[in-house]
């Protein structure tokens, strides 16, 4: 089981902020040559999942703790890092 410190996120559900990796066993494909697309880049926020990090903790919530992953509306503001996509095409940005 993840480990954590209780917390409220920016949608105000109650969540854990991870002590561990929140994405292994994941499959992303890095995409590097979209990261100097910056037109493909903004058409790929409305569609994406955001992995809400604060300082080096990411942001779980559930029983058992998951991975937060919001939709794009609800991230919170800050800088974006642009981190794949998923078999299903799914851009991740954190």
């Amino acid at each position: 089981m993840t480990e954590g410190t209780d917390r409220t996120d920016s949608a105000g559900r109650d969540c854990q902020v991870s002590d561990s990796p929140a994405m292994v066993g994941q499959t992303i494909d890095r995409v590097a040559h979209r990261r100097v697309e910056p037109e493909w880049l903004a058409d790929a926020w409305p569609r994406c999942r955001v992995v809400v990090i604060d300082g080096d903790r990411t942001l779980v919530g559930g029983d058992p703790p998951r991975l937060v992953l919001a939709p794009p509306d609800q991230a919170p503001d800050g800088d974006r890092m642009f981190l794949g996509v998923d078999a299903d095409d799914t851009p991740y940005f954190a």
